[in-house]
């Protein structure tokens, strides 16, 4: 089994590469939302995004692209069974280290498909460990 996590401190985020190889993907793994939902609080969200590619504009802070009034994100890293998901690993193994941020440096383990598994982490830095019971 392969399972995506993140080897260094920061935390597990995909880049706007990554972010729009999922959106080509057609992957359930991005989460679309309006643009409006993200200045409804009176934010100048808009003003923070630039020019990426295809007609997509990436936020200058935060790893999501916005096309058309539609923000694209991937806000999934916490839910660990979806770092299995074939459309994740075929991104990763696709862009090598460009699916990387500043704060990410996302790597696919292999583990025997029988181990029931869960990720462990430090300040970001994460590992598989398998399933044990502890109290």
């Amino acid at each position: 089994m392969e399972i995506a996590v993140n080897k260094c401190y920061g935390g597990f985020k995909l880049s706007e590469e990554a972010i729009l190889e999922l959106i080509k993907m057609n992957s359930d793994l991005v989460k679309k939302s309006k643009l409006s939902e993200w200045e409804k609080d009176g934010l100048d969200f808009s003003s923070r995004l630039e020019l990426f590619k295809d007609g997509f504009r990436k936020h200058r802070f935060y790893h999501l692209l916005e096309k058309d009034g539609e923000i694209y994100s991937y806000d999934r890293a916490y839910n660990y069974k979806n770092r299995t998901h074939q459309d994740l690993i075929k991104v990763i193994k696709k862009l090598k280290n460009k699916v990387n941020t500043s704060v990410s440096k996302i790597e696919i383990i292999q583990i025997p498909d029988d181990v029931d598994w869960e990720i462990d982490k430090y300040d970001g830095i994460e590992s598989i460990h398998e399933k044990h019971r502890s109290w």
